[in-house]
């Protein structure tokens, strides 16, 4: 897992996309037990280098709002979907070439299953997923694959520290571009098992995501 997540995030220096990539997670590798559901809210500002800009000043590219469910189908294997919703303030390129509109929403839609692991010396965790993803938009819709990583250590049950780390594939026209991202969250509760608030930051060295989500888990 410790070795997954250094190369992952080692790879992320060396590429770079030009798109609202769903990099954000705003959760911890703490799997659910079987039967339980979680249920998250989220808002995110995704800031950059604004490609209509001539002189590629710094600004807000795309004010986000996302919903995701997740199931617990296993102590160690779960699944769950998200949906994103991109109000974009900037143009967004998938690949080389011409830009996408810039004032009409993109929506992201995403599954993934995910197997999750907990250390027997103590309060961490890990988990790898792998989603699939559908960006929608009027002028283009583009798959991508994204493998994941997560690895999580918890204090008291009411606070956690989380690294994460993403690859987007996008798939478009026989191409898979790559584009790596991680970030760092964290995790505040009265009982972390039940409810949290998760602000997060991740970033591809390029561009930055900004976040806090709220989730609630019913068992």
């Amino acid at each position: 897992m410790k070795h997954l997540l250094v190369i992952l995030i080692g790879a992320s220096l060396l590429f770079s996309a030009c798109m609202p990539g769903k990099s954000l997670l705003l959760e911890s590798a703490r799997n659910l037990p079987p039967g339980a559901w979680e249920i998250q809210g989220s808002g995110s500002l995704y800031n950059g280098y604004r490609s209509d800009s001539d002189g590629a000043e710094w600004g807000l590219r795309s004010a986000n709002a996302g919903l995701a469910l997740r199931y617990g189908l296993k102590n160690d294997f779960n699944l769950q979907g998200r949906y994103e919703y991109y109000g974009l303030a900037d143009r967004i390129e998938f690949f080389q070439g011409d830009g996408i509109n810039t004032r009409r929403p993109m929506h992201y839609l995403e599954i993934a299953p995910r197997y999750g692991m907990a250390s027997k010396k103590g309060p961490f965790y890990g988990a790898l997923s792998i989603s699939l993803g559908l960006s929608i938009h009027p002028t283009q819709t583009v798959f991508s694959i994204a493998p994941l990583a997560i690895a999580t250590r918890e204090w008291n049950n009411h606070f956690d520290l989380s690294l994460q780390t993403k690859l987007h594939l996008l798939l478009y026209d026989n191409i898979a571009q790559p584009d790596f991202t991680f970030g760092i969250g964290a995790g505040f509760s009265n009982n972390l098992q039940q409810w949290a608030i998760r602000p997060e930051i991740s970033t591809n060295l390029f561009n930055v995501n900004f976040g806090l989500g709220y989730s609630r888990v019913f068992p």
